[in-house]
């Protein structure tokens, strides 16, 4: 779904890619892939809330961990 809105928005492939590098890196940082989220400052957590893959790592930790479904 993210690369269908990067396509429509972008006009050129050059800009599709700087597109791809600007949301894919917040993407890695901000949904706790390295450190516990509800350890970071309150503004990185409103960051981590709005990119999908935070609510994914939060399912599948679910799952994996507590046997959730």
């Amino acid at each position: 779904m993210i690369g269908l809105i990067q396509v429509t928005l972008a006009q050129k492939q050059l800009q599709t890619m700087q597109l791809t590098f600007f949301l894919f890196l917040p993407s890695i940082r901000y949904p706790a892939l390295c450190s516990p989220f509800l350890g970071m400052p309150q503004w990185a957590q409103a960051i981590g809330n709005v990119l999908p893959l935070t609510h994914f790592l939060q399912l599948v930790r679910g799952i994996l961990l507590k046997g959730n479904e």
